[in-house]
């Protein structure tokens, strides 16, 4: 299916399920599928993102546990995650000018429902005010609070959790990595490959490698990441099958989202990426690890715990006093490249005052 046709169905969709969602104002496409040319081939181990946009006082965003309500599911063979969002974010064009997570994808053909025209209403002045410095430096201040945000969540996790400090270390990442992007004008984006593509064309891949070296995973060799891809991949059809308490991965623990952590890893794997592989095995692996040590049996918890910290150790990050180094250096590491945004925001030849 190419680019054109998963719009036309992602359109269908919302169209055909909005009685579904009596509150629903608007809907737009989100994620790489916006900078993607119409007649490309949709890879079939990246999901359609979409932010669905209610009223404020909306029953459907009425959050049912402690962590993400985001939609899940398959369609026509697409995976697609459905974020749920307020009307507020979207309240004018200056909201949205200051949001990463949507001024982006206003730029390009991503509405998919907006009956009253206001998300269309407010693209002419996101397209002509996008590149303007202070906007971009607010874009950029949003990547910051969520940089924070996963700083104080931490803290309240206990210094013997070793694998939740060490997952949400990795996703304080995902922020630096979609920081490079914003910073750079480009779509906003987790992936590891596209943050070493930008230190690179700024001779900076030195932040890259201390990033590898800080979560181990500059130790990665095809044959090792190939078995814990196999391990990877035991432990997440497992913990899909038994989950029941909440966890913060959860959203991604669905046994439709397979492709998306498996083929990605053996596309990175058959490319010769073998840590950026690994970066992706790790959340996957480390979470199911933990689902399974929550809800299984007593030889399945005995089993994985072993594994989860066979894996650990495999990373180097193995006791509480490595991972406080661990979380000290990645802190350090994260202001070198918030350092770096505001030096490519300054010169940036496509950023305007």
């Amino acid at each position: 299916m190419n680019v054109q046709r998963v719009k036309e169905t992602m359109r269908t969709w919302v169209a055909d399920n909005a009685d579904r969602y009596p509150d629903l104002w608007a809907a737009h496409l989100v994620g790489s599928i916006t900078t993607m040319a119409e007649e490309m081939p949709f890879p079939d181990d990246k999901d359609v993102d979409l932010h669905l946009i209610f009223a404020p006082d909306s029953p459907a965003l009425a959050n049912h546990g402690p962590f993400s309500n985001n939609l899940e599911f398959l369609h026509k063979g697409l995976m697609v995650e459905g974020g749920l969002k307020s009307m507020t974010e979207y309240r004018d064009a200056e909201a949205v000018l200051a949001n990463p997570e949507i001024a982006h994808h206003l730029l390009a053909d991503s509405i998919l429902y907006d009956p009253q025209g206001r998300l269309a209403a407010m693209q002419p002045q996101v397209k002509s005010e996008y590149h303007r410095r202070g906007w971009v430096q607010a874009r950029v201040a949003h990547e910051r609070r969520g940089w924070e945000q996963v700083a104080a969540l931490y803290k309240t996790v206990p210094e013997t959790a070793i694998m939740t400090r060490v997952l949400l270390m990795g996703y304080g990442f995902t922020y630096l990595s979609a920081l490079l992007c914003v910073a750079t004008l480009r779509a906003p984006t987790a992936s590891f490959m596209k943050m070493r593509q930008i230190l690179a064309a700024y001779d900076r891949l030195e932040l890259y490698e201390a990033y590898l070296t800080l979560f181990g995973l500059d130790r990665a060799t095809p044959e090792l990441t190939r078995q814990l891809l196999i391990e990877g991949c035991e432990a997440f059809d497992l913990a899909v099958q038994i989950r029941q308490t909440p966890h913060p991965f959860q959203h991604k623990l669905h046994a439709h989202l397979r492709p998306y952590f498996v083929n990605k890893c053996q596309r990175l794997l058959n490319t010769g990426h073998p840590r950026e592989a690994l970066s992706w095995i790790v959340p996957f692996y480390l979470s199911s690890c933990d689902v399974i040590i929550a809800d299984g049996t007593v030889a399945q918890k005995e089993f994985y715990a072993t594994r989860a910290d066979h894996f650990l150790q495999l990373l180097g990050i193995d006791s509480v006093a490595v991972q406080q180094t661990k979380w000290v250096e990645s802190r350090s590491l994260g202001e070198a490249i918030f350092s770096l945004a505001d030096e490519i925001i300054c010169t940036h030849p496509d950023i305007v005052t």
